[in-house]
Parts: structure tokens; sequence; C-alpha cells
């Protein structure tokens, strides 16, 4: 019976991209913790609004996300955490609080479209969030330094 298997790797996948929107939301918060005195107001409020979407999305891929992905969407879920993993690293470099906002909305509209288990929009969404992760940063640093992956948070980069 091949069921089992599907549901098995289904749970270890939810599970994965969960985990994925939650390290994501805590970067954002702690991105938006430290740029309190450089962000603008609009900037904290998109900030947090993300960071609530992102939890609320981990809440419900751990209790729902399993029965999405068991149904059929496998393929779509597989490249959608691919996309996710990526942005993940991409915003842990990003100096440029304007860009790790879109990137984490596009995170967002991902999650949200795999929930929705639309296989059409969650490969749209995928590709957008392909771009937005591919291309250059062009745009000036608005001297918020990104924290170097294993530092301690008080750990400044050169």
């Amino acid at each position: 019976m091949i069921m089992p298997t599907i549901n098995k790797q289904a749970t270890f996948k939810a599970f994965e991209i969960a985990n994925n929107l939650s390290e994501i939301s805590t970067l954002l918060m702690a991105r938006r913790i430290k740029g309190r005195g450089t962000l603008d107001a609009q900037q904290k409020k998109d900030m947090e609004e993300l960071e609530d979407h992102l939890d609320e999305l981990v809440a419900r891929l751990q209790a729902h996300g399993i029965d999405m992905i068991a149904a059929g969407a496998q393929d779509a879920a597989i490249k959608a955490d691919r996309a996710i993993d990526i942005a993940n690293a991409k915003l842990e470099k990003i100096n440029n609080i304007k860009r790790t906002i879109n990137i984490a909305a596009s995170v967002v509209h991902v999650a949200a479209t795999l929930l929705s288990k639309d296989v059409m929009g969650v490969i749209e969404a995928t590709k957008e969030l392909h771009e937005l992760t591919e291309e250059k940063d062009e745009t000036k640093n608005d001297g918020i330094k990104a924290q170097a992956p294993g530092a301690p948070s008080h750990a400044q980069q050169s």
C-alpha cells in the first residue's frame, strides 16, 4: 500500500515548509527590532504584519498542510519548499528593507497558495518568488546590516 508512504512524505514536507516559514518570521522580527531606529513606521508595520501572516501560515501548515500535500500537490510543494528555502537564505544576506519586505510577502503568497490547494497558483507564486530572489540587489543599503549566519546577535558585520 502506497498511502502511508505518501502521508509520511507529506507530513515531513509540511513540517519542513513550516520550519522554513518560522525561520523567516524570526528573521523579520530580528530585523525589525534591530532596525527600530532606522525603519519608518510603514516598514515596521509591514514587517510586523508579515511576521503575523507567516506565524499563522506555520500553524495552518502544521495542521492542514499534510492533507494538502498528500492530496496530489507533492511536486508543487517540493518546488515551493525549495523556493522558500532559497528565499530564507537570501533574506539572511539582504541589507535592503524594501527588498526584504517584498521577498517575505512573496513567501507568504507561496505558503497561502499551498494551503489553498491551488497547484497552478503554487507554481505561479513559486515562479514569482524565484524571480525576486534572483534579482540583483541594486538598491542602496538602508543601514541595517544582516547578521552573519551563526554569529551572536551582538556581532557586527564589517
